[in-house]
């Protein structure tokens, strides 16, 4: 990309970039971000799976069947926007956040909390890399 510049004087400076540079520019950005989202997303894909495993673990000390640990899963969701950690078993909820009969054994948010810096920390990482 060439700029062309121009001393008028005075403090003055006069800068020209002709508008196929600026849409070049534009497409490059534009090329960088859907590279950066598409990082994102497997970053996304790679931290979920992790926490999913990290729950597996919290809820093997909650097991009687081994059913629970079984039932958790990542499922993606808008084109791998999103990925959802879940506990298909009916009574992991209730595990989760207690009841009014049972305290709570919670094992999704302490996975979640144990890598949540981790998930950030790569967030930054690829935002903030050059291309």
């Amino acid at each position: 990309m060439s700029i062309k510049s121009t001393n008028l004087g005075k403090g003055q400076i006069y800068i020209e970039i002709s508008d196929e540079q600026i849409r070049g520019f534009i497409a490059m950005v534009e090329g960088w971000r859907e590279k950066k989202f598409q990082k994102i997303r497997r970053h996304q894909g790679a931290m979920a799976r992790k926490i999913a495993e990290q729950a597996k673990r919290n809820a093997w000390g909650n097991r009687r069947s081994g059913d629970l640990v079984e039932s958790i899963t990542v499922s993606q969701k808008l084109n791998g926007a999103r990925h959802d950690v879940v506990a298909k078993e009916y009574y992991g909820r209730f595990l989760e956040v207690g009841t009014v009969k049972m305290r709570a054994r919670p094992y999704l948010k302490p996975a979640l909390d144990a890598h949540r810096d981790e998930y950030l920390d790569g967030i930054k990482r690829i935002v903030m890399e050059a291309e």
